[in-house]
């Protein structure tokens, strides 16, 4: 068995070194030949040029946001050939467009369909304007689109009640927070986020607990894992709480109610 493999790669390596050359010219010919052809002899060129015009929009990697906004913006590439769109372009219309779009990534492959790869920005919050209205905010801090249930379904956020230039640094100090392994189990429990003014400390509401926490001006989150573990112990009391303060250093105040 060895030999005959050997015996074949010798034939094979004295082919290509005998007919190597004239193998690639005769193929760089035929690819010469046809696209003279295909530019030249219209019938050909137009086959062609059909077989890739765009037919279906796909728009893939949206979970938070609604992907028909993006698709009803892409119809105006149907008809249109594919290698013809300037996609980098696109890509920038795009992320202008739609706020909620991290980054933005088209499929060249040239085919009927048009296939747009989107990374969304997370939700961090909810941002409660003074009219009432819901709005998400990114991970950016900037506020994205108006909450309906239609377009988002059910997503669970804090909602953030603060002026409007404060929700960057606010969302900042969340993103933070958030993204250490306490941080996520314990937001999921915050029902809303109260902020008055830079100078005032953050006032918690959670989902199961009747009194208020109070956290330091600058959203550091400090003694949160304290009060997790002291959480059932202040709970036996938790009809007469006003408000647990945790922006002492390694200490919980808690305010019983008049």
């Amino acid at each position: 068995m060895d030999k005959m493999l050997k015996r074949w790669r010798f034939k094979l390596k004295r082919f290509f070194k005998n007919y190597g050359k004239k193998i690639v010219s005769y193929f760089l010919m035929g690819i010469v030949v046809v696209l003279v052809i295909f530019l030249a002899y219209s019938p050909v060129k137009n086959f062609f040029v059909n077989l890739l015009k765009i037919e279906k929009i796909k728009v893939v990697g949206v979970q938070y946001y609604s992907p028909l906004k993006v698709k009803n913006y892409l119809q105006k590439y149907k008809g249109t050939v594919n290698w013809e769109i300037d996609k980098k372009a696109l890509k920038n219309d795009l992320e202008k467009r739609f706020k909620w779009i991290k980054s933005v990534a088209i499929s060249n492959i040239p085919s009927r369909t048009l296939t747009v790869f989107i990374e969304e920005q997370e939700p961090i919050v909810f941002f409660r304007d003074k009219k009432g209205f819901l709005w998400v905010v990114g991970e950016n801090g900037e506020i994205l689109t108006k909450y309906t249930f239609r377009t988002l379904g059910y997503v669970y956020l804090p909602i953030l009640f603060c002026e409007k230039d404060f929700i960057p640094y606010a969302v900042k100090r969340i993103k933070l927070f958030k993204n250490t392994e306490l941080g996520r189990d314990f937001l999921n429990q915050v029902s809303e986020i109260i902020i008055k003014n830079k100078n005032s400390k953050w006032v918690l509401i959670l989902n199961d607990f009747k009194g208020k926490l109070l956290v330091d001006p600058f959203g550091q989150f400090k003694n949160v894992d304290f009060f997790i573990r002291m959480r059932n112990r202040i709970m036996e009391d938790a009809e007469n709480i006003d408000y647990v303060d945790l922006s002492f250093n390694n200490q919980l105040i808690v305010k019983k109610s008049d």
